[in-house]
């Protein structure tokens, strides 16, 4: 969930550092710091934002160094907890992402073996192990003081005595990008778009040394060698651009992206049935956005071909043998790559023999190099906290993955590729209609609860709804099928708890009718999200946001965006940290 980042070059580093540190920011806001060495550790911290900590002016001299912003996991939020960590010795400093499962032990043994700790952290550990281990070969030090940890880690550490940094991974990020006489280390790719475009990512037990002219990497023990890539985003693709937040450019990002993947034609994916008459399909597998991307997904590669498809919480999958013994493809969807949940559920799947699929917006990222097969989103960085463009992406990528395989319909293909060429127009007129947004997210935006409600497909748009509310407008909001209102959930509606309500033209298009006016015979007030041609709703419903008509497999995508531009202007009229939202990180990284 941590940022950690590093330079080792000519540049003065602490510019360096920070800069990478913003682009970081949004794995962890709690807390940051950073270390560079001249002829000694200069080590500043604090339990503030990156910006504020830049503003102060040190003077931090040296050409190489580290940084880290914290997303505080063990340990309240204090400077005293804000990385990096310095060993007893002065000499041996740390940045640590991960979680540090047997830190309690560890730490009990090296303060009875005299070390002093600073901090409550988990991370503090890996400092002073590494100094107990330190001979004058920081590779060496750093290698068995890893050895000694269990759970997930990225760690970069340095000594004022080796002018180089050593790094080592498992289960948690680092791509190292690669310059002329400067090298640079960091959680996430954003972080070195500034500066370089070569890259490439370690693997699980790597530990790299990286000094301004050479990058050795070891593997047990052993020097090897790892795959370069070209990462294709431009320095810019991180700015907010002119927009006001980060967030609000990446929704109106949509249309071009949506258009991007509609001009790539998707080749076949699912293998043959090869596990004999008992398999049955596919299953898709996420977590938060990407989860409602599984459940739509699901209903689209059904409808499409006749499939079966199931969509699970991989938060929730531990049983490889169970459910998972039928599909012919597990699917794993993660906008970054590196959902540590997700990663690991589809590692269990592959390593059970069943055929892997990594659905992702990070070329190289973890789950792309766990599984057999890529495809990839190609929706660009996203930088702000809530997935919005990476959402819609997943949900066009689907479709076209549904529309690869053999149709039950296939004159259905026909005329979902017509309405498919003109959904990016579609889409670029809701982004225009922003005023009409902005009203009826300022009227939501005072209420305290929400709910959000669909039927069928719209139901994986209700819950991404009520998502997005909760984790940018910190109103409580709940997402439901709207058949399972009648179930305990009307109980909690009332005058001031209104509903949103989403609908489309398919089959359940009369069961939401008859669930809004169940809602409206309760005096709850109720927003519809609506296709044109649905203008009886006005009579019916307090409020009205009409989309442009698309095919009904299409209509979700539009529907998410409306719900997109909801939660934004209702953030915004709440004056909250949109980007930024309280205790949330962009890449959750430990399970």
């Amino acid at each position: 969930m941590c940022g950690i980042v590093g330079y080792v070059g000519s540049r003065q580093a602490k510019t360096v550092l920070l800069g990478m540190m913003l682009r970081l920011e949004y794995r962890g806001y709690d807390s940051c710091g950073l270390a560079t060495v001249e002829t000694g550790v200069n080590l500043v911290k604090a339990a503030t934002r990156v910006q504020d900590l830049a503003d102060r002016g040190m003077e931090m001299p040296g050409t190489y160094g580290i940084g880290h912003t914290r997303w505080a996991s063990v340990g309240t939020v204090t400077q005293e907890n804000a990385h990096p960590f310095m060993a007893c010795d002065q000499a041996v400093v740390i940045a640590h992402n991960g979680n540090i499962k047997n830190f309690a032990e560890l730490k009990k043994r090296l303060e009875n073996s005299g070390h002093q700790f600073s901090s409550q952290t988990d991370s503090e550990v890996i400092a002073h192990l590494t100094e107990e281990y330190y001979q004058g070969d920081l590779v060496d030090a750093l290698g068995k003081a890893v050895k000694e940890l269990d759970g997930p880690f990225a760690v970069i550490a340095l000594h004022p005595d080796n002018r180089r940094l050593v790094a080592a991974v498992n289960g948690c990020p680092i791509v190292i990008g690669l310059g002329e006489g400067e090298n640079w280390l960091a959680s996430d790719v954003p972080a070195l778009l500034e500066y370089t475009g070569r890259v490439f990512h370690l693997e699980d037990g790597d530990i790299a040394a990286v000094e301004a002219d050479s990058v050795k990497i070891y593997a047990k023990g052993r020097l090897v060698s790892r795959a370069n890539q070209t990462i294709g985003w431009a320095p810019e693709a991180v700015a907010r651009a002119g927009y006001q937040h980060l967030m609000l450019k990446e929704i109106h990002e949509q249309p071009r992206i949506i258009r991007n993947i509609i001009q790539r034609k998707q080749s076949a994916w699912l293998p043959g049935d090869s596990f004999g008459e008992t398999t049955c399909g596919v299953l898709l597998i996420g977590c938060g956005s990407s989860y409602h991307a599984c459940l739509a997904g699901k209903i689209l590669i059904e409808r499409l071909s006749g499939i079966q498809a199931n969509a699970e919480l991989a938060t929730e999958l531990f049983d490889v043998t169970g459910s998972t013994r039928r599909y012919r493809a597990v699917i794993g969807l993660s906008q970054s790559g590196e959902t540590a949940d997700t990663c690991a559920a589809l590692d269990r799947q592959r390593q059970a023999g069943f055929y892997t699929v990594a659905v992702s917006n990070v070329p190289g990222s973890r789950i792309t190099r766990l599984a057999e097969q890529t495809i990839l989103t190609d929706a660009g960085p996203e930088m702000s906290v809530a997935a919005t463009k990476s959402f819609t992406a997943q949900l066009v990528t689907l479709l076209n993955m549904g529309l690869a395989l053999p149709l039950k319909e296939p004159k259905r293909a026909l005329d979902l590729t017509g309405e498919l060429r003109a959904l990016p127009a579609r889409l670029q007129r809701i982004l225009d209609r922003e005023d009409a947004h902005a009203s009826a997210a300022r009227w939501l935006a005072s209420f305290k609860n929400i709910i959000c409600i669909g039927r069928g497909i719209f139901l994986p748009i209700a819950l991404e709804c009520a998502l997005k509310l909760k984790e940018i407008t910190y109103i409580h909001a709940e997402g439901c099928a709207a058949g399972e209102l009648k179930h305990g959930t009307l109980a909690l509606l009332s005058p001031v708890t209104p509903v949103i309500a989403f609908m489309g033209t398919d089959e359940t298009r009369a069961q939401m009718l008859t669930a809004i006016r169940e809602v409206k015979a309760r005096g709850v007030p109720v927003l519809a999200i609506a296709p044109e041609g649905e203008e009886d709703l006005e009579d019916l419903a307090d409020r009205v946001i009409l989309l442009p008509r698309t095919d009904p497999l299409l209509q979700p995508v539009l529907a998410a965006a409306a719900a997109q531009m909801l939660a934004y202007h209702a953030a915004l009229s709440l004056n909250l940290p949109i980007d930024n939202p309280r205790n949330l990180a962009k890449s959750v990284t430990v399970e």
